[in-house]
C-alpha cells in the first residue's frame, strides 16, 4: 500500500523501497515511530524514542490475521494508541508539541520492559547461549 502514502512535506520521506534505506539508520535517524503492530517499537523503545500506535483496524487484524499476543498496546505499549486518525493526529500534535519527548508513563514502561541498557546485551546472549552447551 506503499503507493498510497503521498505529502508535499519536505520533511517527510515516503520510503517506497525495503533496499533504498538501511533500516536501522532510519531508526537511529528519527524522532517519533509510527506503527500499527509490527514489532519494531520494541527497537525504537529500547532507543529511548516515542513510539505512537496506529491501531484503526485492531479487531479486524486480529480476527483474521494473528492470534491476540500477550503484549497489548493500549496497557503494555511505549506510547500512547489512536483508533481513529483524529486521534493519530492528536497524537502527533502533542508528541511535536513537548519536541518529542517521552512522556511519563510510557517511559517508565519503557525503563521496567527494559532493565538492563548499557552495551553488553550481545555478551549476555553470548554467556547464556554457551552455558545452555554445558
Amino acid at each position: 500500500y506503499v503507493d498510497s502514502f503521498h505529502t508535499d512535506c519536505p520533511r517527510i520521506e515516503v520510503v517506497y523501497r525495503d533496499d533504498t534505506y538501511d533500516i536501522q539508520e532510519l531508526l537511529k535517524e528519527s524522532a517519533l515511530l509510527i506503527t500499527d503492530y509490527s514489532s519494531v517499537h520494541f527497537d525504537f523503545a529500547y532507543m529511548g524514542k516515542p513510539v505512537l500506535y496506529y491501531q484503526f483496524d485492531r479487531e479486524e487484524f486480529w480476527q483474521k490475521q494473528y492470534q491476540q499476543s500477550s503484549f497489548d498496546a493500549a496497557k503494555d505499549g511505549f506510547g500512547p494508541v489512536a483508533y481513529d486518525l483524529e486521534q493519530l493526529i492528536g497524537n502527533i500534535r502533542r508528541a511535536s508539541e513537548i519536541s518529542f519527548a517521552l512522556q511519563g508513563e510510557y517511559e517508565q514502561r519503557m525503563k521496567q520492559f527494559y532493565v538492563l541498557r548499557d552495551e553488553h546485551n550481545c555478551d549476555r546472549v553470548y554467556d547464556r547461549i554457551r552455558m545452555e552447551e554445558t
